[in-house]
């Protein structure tokens, strides 16, 4: 998908905030993936991604950007986004 000036959309700019927050939940959940390691992955302060685990009414809440579900895709192995048996090995 491409916007005016030739620039493609990502994945983490076609979901909306909310469906941001739903999906870095739902990785770190299956992944196993603690808070520390997120941070790790897509190269955010510890601090901020404890506030995309806090609550959405608290002042700590940050939103998840399009650029940490980006990288954090880009970052977790093949084998762990898909359920492809020949991505695996």
């Amino acid at each position: 998908m491409k916007t005016n000036k030739n620039q493609y959309i990502t994945y983490g700019q076609r979901l909306t905030a909310e469906r941001r927050l739903a999906l870095i939940r739902r990785m770190a959940r299956v992944h196993g993936l603690t808070q520390l390691k997120l941070a790790h992955l897509t190269g955010y302060s510890l601090s901020t991604v404890h506030g995309w685990f806090s609550n959405c009414t608290s002042a700590r809440h940050r939103r998840v950007t399009a650029k940490a579900i980006d990288r954090l895709l880009l970052e977790l192995p093949i084998s762990r986004k898909t359920n492809n048996k020949s991505a695996r090995g």
